[in-house]
């Protein structure tokens, strides 16, 4: 047992301390040289293309997911997703305390948004759907939950206290996972379902992302 627990601690010795935070995640860059960049790779190998590039203070950069060993994480650059060093990375002061606090989400063929606001507000753009005429439906506060029998995070929610007057209403379920809008090459770190009701029921689905 002794030599069991001598060889992990050997192994996690040389991963990155950012291999061990939750993912997905705020990041921000360290490390980096101030004239020099961090690169955003097409693959998760140094040897990989360079797609893109992240400043050497960027702060509260999204990271979707991980490699399995911790030392590349997945996140968005410009308009389509890449693989960034993960030794350069470290957790972001501005990462939501309360999920899905904070969560930015959207969808396609529908277009639609919704903003879960830090505050326990939120904001839901239905217009796109034909649903209201209204630019931004304003709802004082919203319940949401993590489950209680699944590892994974998993949140249920629901919209309350409309301010507006677009009489639409709205619950669903948010999980953490590898997420695509279906329109674009980004990718996102967790997936949503939409039951909306009002004058009729229509349910959605889309991708969120950790607004800073």
């Amino acid at each position: 047992m002794l030599r069991l627990k001598a060889l992990i601690l050997s192994l996690t010795m040389f991963l990155p301390a950012a291999a061990f935070a939750q993912t997905p995640g705020l990041f921000d860059v360290t490390g980096v040289a101030s004239n020099d960049v961090l690169n955003v790779r097409e693959a998760p190998s140094g040897s990989s293309a360079r797609i893109g590039e992240l400043a050497f203070n960027q702060k509260a950069v999204e990271v979707i997911t991980t490699t399995d060993d911790g030392r590349w994480g997945l996140v968005n650059s410009q308009d389509r997703s890449g693989w960034i060093a993960m030794r350069f990375m470290h957790a972001s002061a501005a990462m939501p305390l309360s999920l899905p606090a904070g969560l930015a989400c959207s969808g396609t063929e529908p277009f639609w948004s919704l903003t879960l606001n830090q505050n326990g507000s939120a904001n839901a753009d239905w217009s796109p759907m034909g649903l209201t005429d209204d630019q931004d439906s304003v709802y004082a506060s919203y319940w949401s939950s993590r489950a209680q029998n699944r590892s994974a995070p998993v949140y249920g929610f629901e919209l309350l206290d409309e301010l507006t007057g677009s009489n639409v209403k709205a619950s669903g379920i948010i999980r953490a996972e590898l997420c695509s809008d279906g329109m674009s090459d980004r990718d996102y770190g967790f997936a949503i379902e939409l039951l909306l009701s009002g004058g009729e029921r229509n349910l959605i689905s889309g991708c969120c992302s950790i607004s800073p």
